[in-house]
């Protein structure tokens, strides 16, 4: 589990005292690890860190212990099943707890780039086909943590905030009264920055958001990149649905799901905003599209936040 370059040099922490640095320094003594030369490689959902020794700590939000038990387990079985995911280090105990943040350490994958379409398409159709005996996943939650970013986004103002908070509770009853469908193994973020190709092929990463939910919501993920947003040409989103073998957009429930990625997506910006102050343009950006203020999809303006 790596990222190709670091976002904040060598010191393990951005912001001193903040929380993310120390909980790593304390979770490397409690392993016994080397954090002395640690680089921060990204801070997001989570915050991410090389260390020596080939070694990727990832340090989680407070209130992610059950999560990042999660993705251990997940690593763990996926591994017994051949299917190429990256790896849970199995002789360091984890995941530990500091400070109510859960700090997970990973090998770090080989030089890779990002999944092309085909291959996210190939790596999903296998997962989505997999026996689901032998793992215990809970049910998949599209509205996780949604309502709690909102609350935190105070760079908005009130009446957007409470727009937000009325978008996810109408979308929360849709989807409560939509009609169940088959379940899988779902990923839940399966895009090109999550299933990656190293020199033996695909790599499935960021496993936090596995459970047993509807193949759809995987595969909307990549089709909203290209309905909604215009990131993903044409060409390349018909390389995937050849390669999955369906086309969700066709599916007469993907206006929800869709619906429901674009919220997920905008309070997702608007989270990584809180500690990048260059993502509040465009957090506030997808708020404004969604509201309807930048026309019909796909909205331009979209690009990635760090």
């Amino acid at each position: 589990m790596t990222h190709p370059s670091p976002t904040q040099g060598t010191h393990p922490d951005h912001r001193p005292g903040s929380g993310p640095g120390e909980a790593l320094r304390a979770a490397c003594v409690q392993a016994g690890v080397d954090s002395s030369e640690a680089e921060l490689i990204r801070l997001a959902e989570n915050a991410l860190y090389r260390l020596p020794g080939g070694i990727i700590a990832r340090v989680s939000r407070p209130g992610q212990l059950d999560t990042a038990r999660r993705e251990v387990m997940v690593s763990q079985w996926l591994q017994l099943q051949d299917f190429p995911v990256v790896q849970a280090i199995t002789d360091l105990p984890q995941p530990i707890e500091v400070a109510a943040r859960a700090v997970t350490f990973w090998r770090e994958l080989p030089p890779h780039t990002r999944a092309s379409p085909r291959e996210i398409g190939v790596v999903l159709r296998r997962l989505h086909a997999m026996c689901t005996q032998g793992i215990d996943l809970p049910p998949t939650d599209p509205f996780v943590q949604v309502e709690t970013r909102i609350a935190s986004l105070t760079f908005l103002s009130d009446e957007d905030r409470q727009w937000l908070l009325d978008r996810a509770a109408q979308l929360r009853h849709q989807y409560a009264s939509h009609p169940a469908n088959p379940v899988c193994l779902v990923h839940g973020d399966p895009w090109a920055g999550n299933i990656v190709r190293t020199e033996a092929g695909p790599v499935l990463l960021d496993l936090e958001r596995f459970s047993f939910g509807p193949p759809e919501y995987d595969l909307v993920v990549i089709a909203a990149s290209h309905t909604s947003y215009g990131l993903l040409p044409t060409d390349q989103y018909r390389e995937l649905v050849s390669a999955y073998g369906r086309d969700v957009t066709t599916w007469e429930g993907y206006p929800l799901l869709r619906n429901i990625r674009e919220l997920r997506v905008t309070t997702y910006a608007g989270q990584v905003a809180l500690d990048h102050p260059e993502a509040v343009d465009q957090a506030v950006h997808r708020l404004r599209c969604l509201q309807g203020q930048h026309g019909d999809r796909p909205w331009p303006g979209w690009r990635a936040v760090p």
